[in-house]
This record gives structure tokens, C-alpha cells and sequence, in this order.
């Protein structure tokens, strides 16, 4: 039978077959054209693509064609056509660097079905259906059906957001921490917020930055911080926008309160999304926000300085982008200034901020360190004259690896907000910018982090929203990440809030910075982590200081360790295993099961130290915390079994946190009473399990939180103990039988 069915093929059926595989790598061409960011319409983009997959593919068919001519090499014209076909794709590969999940599973399972099916059509077609009898029929239908069901659910599995949930652990309400009773700062403001717009007066892209603009702001020479606006990139963008690097348009989106002022300004700068995508107003729920709190909100456009079909700068304008955001500084300060502005002694230069979101939140870092300095650090030639008065800065899911310098600042409060379903920066790279901020003692400064499991890279921006275009959108595992509205609420809450704590001196907000539970009513259902810390805290174990286990960050201080399965320093790293989390920390780990007694980790303390320091009741122990891989404490045989579900095989490690004084006074919580440690969050971007680890390494990366725990509470379990006398400090692992954590900046913060 089955030979009778090949028998009955004739010369259509190959026909077919390979007009079905020029159609397929036509097609598979179109949707690479939905990657062109050209600011046309999308069905041109396909169009573009499928021009060029044509184009291609008859370049192929000349190649192969004259081979044969030449060498004799190549049977016929068919063949010609299926190797023409398969070069295509291999240039497919080249031109768009697709993840092997796309390009392997995806064009070969297309290939086959499609290549196949219209050879069985163009028989039907050629021969007539007729030509099929009985059982033939039957086979034939039965694969129709197979090949539909197939597309079918490719399609379906394409368009679903996948089947991995991010499973939240319920927040146990900690009872040292009260709601604060204050204002939501997400509450809309009691000022009437009004808009305007500014620019050079001539973009062709924008018209409220071109003709439509309020106000008329001069043109930057950028060519020197620049040098690579040069060639195709540079001919491409001058044609789309209309001007070149020596006449960078100041333009930007205005949100300002109703009223005299003067006014705080807050600055917000957008990343590298497609640079015909306008990136600006995706911040409008910020803007509308803060202005009805009275600020003053700018948007700024740095578009031009974006990715596009025809080039990225990959980072190297990173430095212009900071500087960018100074020179929109020195438009506000003439305005506060002019008599003629609409702005006149309406901003306060005293109070500024500097928002940004992707690789704009490492040019805010950038435009803070550039501020201070007389010169550019790449090209003396160009000379600084800023020393604004930049207060506070927010990295958004921000990149901290684009420009060649790592940046160290000082004095300036910091904030970073982090979604852990940020498949564009899959990182906390905020925190590493953190790690690079010192303090003075005086004025009182701050540096916090948030980070939330469920938020992704694009809902900060509400015109970008997904973190990649089709086709690779199409493969991101989405049910795990939160609505859009819930990650603008949560961005809401903190960057209002610390705007409020850091320009307006509102410190009844610095405790949400401590911990998420003081504003939990205001905030989406979930759980989050915070890191914190301020220029009062004073470190006895940071683990950056030498790689002696038992030495601390203080003169005469030790580390002891009991009973300890794991006990090591090291560098943490992100879940590339590549990328450095600029800190070291402590990694433990206890088996008790197979251990007399109860393992510990304690630091015992020099009096010199207490008593320099003047530790009293009202102050706080400190320490940053993690849960660890439990898989450090398994044999080798172990190791092999398959892998239960996380939540199956592993919970959060409790222990108990012993203060003991000079005498011998103990006092002992158990950390669940004072605390909420999370097991490791292990984060599926793909719907394809594997492809994760491929593209973005491992599942789980060490997410430190910050806590903060009265010493009061301590002396409210033994009265007896002597803050004042205190001799050391004890994790005491005897609450679970087994457990890994990382622990780092163990100290004291005072109040």
C-alpha cells in the first residue's frame, strides 16, 4: 500500500514539496521583518522582511545554478531549489542571531509539515484527487489532520502565557512591624496638574517637540562624547530624524503642578527600546502622580540615541545619555532664572532628582558621577561646569555594564526597583550600582532596593509593556508576572515615597524602605524583598575584607563556626555564573540530622567596639539574608535523583538570633518571629523549561534582603541583657534540621 501511494506521486508531488519550502522560508522572513523597529507600519515590516527572504533566496538559486553550470555538481533544478531553500536559512540564522529553540524546533517542524503537505496538495491538484483510492485517502486525511492539530497547537502554545506560575509563599505578618499610619503615597496630590512640552522646534518625528512645542530649547553638540555616529548608522538615523550629533534636540515631556512653587524637579530618562517607538509617555502615570504631589516632571527624549533596524550603539553612548540629562538641567536652571520663563523662580534647584529605566537608570548613575567632575573622563577636550544639586536617583530594572567605567559615588540617596520576570536585564544590577555608594556621616542618606518576583522589564513603561518583540515575545513564560497596573502600583508607592522621604524630608516613609510589611495595605498581594541601608549603619561582618573566614570587618572581632556542613566566603555571582555581584558574603550550611547538638555561626564582638559605638536599646542588629541552595548539603548520589518540584524539596531555613552579653546574659527569638525568609525563587522566563538555563543560566541567583531588628525586642526576652555590654552575636541553627543560607553586611544600625 505505501508503495503504491510513492507509485502515485509524479513530478508535482516534488513540485509541491519545494514550492511549500521557498513559501516556508518566505514566511519565516516576514516574521523577522516584525524585528524592524523602521517607525512603518507593521505589515510593511513583514513585507520588508519577505522582499529581503526573496531576494536571498534567489541569490542562493544563482549560486547553486552556476555551481552546476560550472562543475557539472548538481542534478536539476529541483535540487537547485531545495539547497537555494536551506542556504536561506542558514543566512537567516546569521542575519537574526535567533535562540536555537526558535530556529531548530520551530523552522524544521515547519519545513517538514509545510514542505510536505503542499506536495500532497499539488498531486491532488496535478493528478486530481481521484488519483487516491481508498486507504491512500484515509492516510492522506489522517496526516491533513495530524498536520493541523499540529499547527494548531503551535499556534495555541505560541499565543498562551505559558504554564509556569511563580508560587508566592503566604507574607507572615512580622509583630514588630506596625503599618505605618500615613498617607498611601500613591494617593493623588492635592495640586492641579498641567502639561507642556519642550524642544528644538524642528523634529519631523515628533511634532510636540517640533512645531507643536511650548517651548523653544537650543541644540547640544554631542560629537565628541560620540565618535561612533558615523557611517551607514549615522546616514540612516540623520534621514529619519533630521539631524545629526552636533544638533541633539532637548526635548521632553512636562508634568507640573499648578502653583508658584518653587518645586522639586525630577528628571526621567527611558532605555534602549527601538528608536522609532516613543518611549516618553509611557511614564505618564509617574508624571501625573508626582505633579499632583508638587514636583515638576520631565520625561526626556533620548530616542535618537536608541537601538534601531539599521544599528545599536551596544552601549558606547552610554556616557551621552548621562550627559544629556545635565544639559536638560541647565535649560531648567536659565528658565528658573529668565524673568520671561514660565518657570521663573517656579523650580527648585535645591531639591533635584534623576529617574531611569533601563539603561537610562545607569545614565542617571553616570550624569550623578559626571556632575562633579571638571572634565570628561574619555576626552578632556570637553569641559563640565554642572554642580547641580542632585539629591536622589532611581534606577528602574537598570543595566549597570554598558559603559566601560564602574561608577563610585557619594552622597546621594539611591533607590532600585527590580521585577524578577525581567527577561531584558534578568538581574538585580541596581544593587551593584548600590555597592558602589558611600556615605558621610552627615547629612542622613539612604541607598534601598525592591524587588519584586512578578514584575517584568517593559510594565514600568506603559508604551512598552513586553520585554521583547514577536517572535520572541511568543516563547516568554508569561503567567508568572503580575498585571501591568499592579508593577506601576508598586513603582507608584516607592519612587513617590522616596521622593517624599529624600527631597521633602518626610522620614515617616524611610521604614517602607526597611521593610515592604510597613506599607503592605498599599501594595499588590505578594511578596516582596528590601534591601537597606543608611550612613548610620555601622558593619561588623561585610566579607569583603579578606578571605580569613574568621576575621570580621572590626579590629579583634572573630568568627566562630560549630558543627557546620558548609562554611565559606565568597563572590556572589548572578545566574549568568559570569556577571559579579560587586560583594562577598558569608554561605552556610547545617545537616543536623547527622550532627550532635545545634550548629552555630557567631561573631564575638571586642568591648572597644560596643562601647566606641555606644550601642543602646533604641538601635538595631542588622543583616542581609538569603536562602541558600539546598543541594550543597546532598551527596553526589543524591545529587543524581531527578529533581522534585522547589516547592516539594525545599522551605525556608528558621533558626534562632542570640544576643549575649558580658555576663553571660542570653536572649533568643526565633527568626520567624522577627523576620520572613523566603525560599529561593527560581524564575522560568521560557515556556520551554530547558531553553531557560540556554539563555539566561541558572533557574535561581542569590537575592539578598535587608533586615533590621530592634535590639529592644531582645532585651524584652531577657531584661538582664546588657546592650551596653553586649560580647556576641549568634545564628544558632536549631529550629530546622537542615538549611543553607547566605548572610552579609551583619551590623548594627543606629537610631
Amino acid at each position: 500500500m505505501i508503495k503504491q501511494i510513492y507509485n502515485s506521486l509524479t513530478s508535482s508531488w516534488w513540485k509541491g514539496t519545494l514550492t511549500g519550502l521557498l513559501l516556508i522560508v518566505l514566511l519565516l522572513y516576514g516574521l523577522m521583518g516584525l524585528l524592524f523597529d523602521s517607525g512603518t507600519p507593521v505589515i510593511l515590516n513583514i513585507l520588508a522582511g519577505l522582499l529581503i527572504g526573496f531576494v536571498i533566496l534567489c541569490l542562493m538559486a544563482l549560486i547553486f545554478w552556476l555551481l552546476k553550470k560550472l562543475f557539472a555538481l548538481l542534478p536539476g533544478v529541483i535540487v537547485i531549489g531545495f539547497l537555494a531553500a536551506m542556504g536561506s536559512l542558514i543566512i537567516l540564522k546569521i542575519l537574526f542571531p535567533l535562540p536555537d529553540y526558535i530556529y531548530y524546533i520551530g523552522c524544521l517542524t515547519l519545513l517538514v509539515f509545510t514542505a510536505v503537505s503542499f506536495g500532497i496538495i499539488s498531486q491532488s491538484i496535478g493528478s486530481g484527487f481521484n488519483s487516491f483510492k481508498g486507504t491512500q485517502r484515509i492516510i492522506i486525511a489522517i496526516f491533513f489532520i495530524v498536520w493541523f492539530g499540529i499547527i494548531g497547537w503551535t499556534t495555541y502554545w505560541l499565543s498562551s502565557k505559558g504554564d509556569f506560575e511563580l508560587n508566592y509563599w503566604p507574607a507572615t505578618p512580622i509583630a514588630s512591624v506596625t503599618p505605618l499610619a500615613i498617607e498611601n503615597p500613591a494617593t493623588v496630590g492635592k495640586y492641579k496638574v498641567q502639561t507642556t512640552t519642550y524642544g528644538s522646534g524642528k523634529n519631523q518625528r515628533r511634532n510636540e517637540f517640533g512645531k507643536n512645542a511650548k517651548l523653544i530649547t537650543k541644540t547640544v553638540d554631542a560629537s565628541l562624547l560620540l565618535p561612533e555616529w558615523k557611517g551607514f548608522k549615522k546616514k540612516m538615523r540623520e534621514w529619519y530624524w533630521g539631524f545629526g550629533v552636533k544638533e541633539f534636540p532637548l526635548n521632553g515631556l512636562v508634568w507640573y503642578p499648578e502653583g508658584d512653587g518653587p518645586f522639586p524637579l525630577v528628571l526621567v530618562v527611558h532605555g534602549n527600546h527601538g528608536m522609532e517607538e516613543y518611549s516618553d509617555p509611557g511614564y505618564a502615570y509617574l508624571g501625573e502622580l508626582l505633579a499632583s504631589k508638587g514636583y515638576i516632571m520631565v520625561s526626556v527624549d533620548e530616542n535618537f540615541l536608541n537601538a534601531t533596524w539599521s544599528g545599536d550603539f551596544t552601549g558606547k553612548e552610554m556616557q551621552t545619555r548621562g550627559w544629556m540629562l545635565l544639559k536638560h538641567l541647565e535649560v531648567w536652571k536659565e528658565w528658573n532664572q529668565n524673568k520671561n520663563s514660565p518657570f521663573y523662580n517656579r523650580v527648585n534647584l535645591d531639591q533635584i532628582a534623576l529617574i531611569g529605566h533601563s539603561r537610562g537608570g545607569e545614565a542617571i548613575a553616570i550624569a550623578a558621577a559626571f556632575n562633579t567632575l571638571d572634565y570628561y573622563p574619555d576626552n578632556a577636550s570637553v569641559k563640565f561646569d554642572f554642580n547641580f544639586n542632585i539629591r536622589s536617583i532611581i534606577a528602574v530594572a537598570p543595566t549597570d555594564r554598558r559603559y566601560i567605567r564602574r561608577l563610585n559615588l557619594k552622597d546621594v540617596n539611591y533607590l532600585t526597583l527590580q521585577g524578577g520576570y525581567d527577561s531584558d536585564e534578568p538581574s538585580f544590577f541596581g544593587m551593584r550600582q548600590a555597592e558602589r555608594i558611600t556615605y558621610s556621616k552627615e547629612p542622613y542618606f539612604f541607598k534601598a532596593g525592591i524587588y519584586m518576583p512578578g514584575g517584568n522589564h517593559g510594565q514600568f513603561n506603559s508604551v512598552w509593556k513586553t520585554d521583547a518583540s514577536a517572535p520572541f515575545e511568543w516563547f516568554l513564560n508569561r503567567k508568572a508576572m503580575i498585571p501591568e497596573k499592579d508593577q506601576q502600583e508598586v513603582a507608584k508607592v516607592y519612587i513617590s515615597g522616596f521622593l517624599q522621604a529624600t527631597l521633602d524630608n518626610k522620614t515617616d516613609y524611610i521604614p517602607l524602605f526597611e521593610n515592604w510589611q510597613y506599607g503592605k495595605s498599599w501594595l499588590p498581594e505578594g511578596n516582596y524583598l528590601n534591601r537597606f541601608e543608611d550612613n548610620r549603619f555601622i558593619a561588623v561582618a561585610s566579607f569583603d575584607e579578606d578571605v580569613d573566614l574568621t576575621t570580621t570587618s572590626i579590629k579583634n572581632a572573630t568568627i566562630k563556626g560549630k558543627d557546620l556542613n558548609v562554611w565559606r566566603e565568597a563572590e556572589l555571582f548572578y545566574r549568568d555564573g559570569k556577571d559579579k555581584q560587586a560583594n562577598s558574603a558569608a554561605v552556610v550550611g547545617w545537616l543536623r540530622d547527622s550532627i550532635p547538638g545545634n550548629p552555630s555561626y557567631a561573631i564575638s564582638l571586642p568591648s572597644a567596639f560596643v562601647s566606641s559605638n555606644a550601642l543602646a536599646e533604641r538601635d538595631r542588629l542588622t543583616f542581609a539574608l538569603s536562602s541558600g541552595n539546598i543541594k550543597e548539603l546532598k551527596s553526589e548520589k543524591e545529587e543524581k535523583k531527578e529533581e522534585e518540584p522547589i516547592e516539594e524539596k525545599e522551605r525556608a531555613p528558621d533558626f534562632s538570633i542570640v544576643l549575649v552579653d558580658s555576663l553571660g546574659t542570653e536572649a533568643s527569638i526565633p527568626a520567624h518571629e522577627l523576620i520572613q525568609i523566603l525560599p529561593r525563587w527560581e524564575i522560568q522566563y521560557l515556556k520551554l523549561k530547558d531553553q531557560t538555563s540556554e539563555s539566561f543560566g541558572d533557574l535561581w541567583e542569590p537575592t539578598l534582603a535587608s533586615y533590621q531588628l530592634p535590639l529592644l525586642l531582645f532585651i524584652k526576652k531577657a531584661p538582664a541583657l546588657k546592650i551596653d555590654a553586649l560580647k556576641q552575636i549568634e545564628f544558632r541553627f536549631d529550629l530546622t534540621t537542615k538549611g543553607v543560607i547566605i548572610i552579609d553586611k551583619i551590623g548594627f544600625q543606629k537610631r
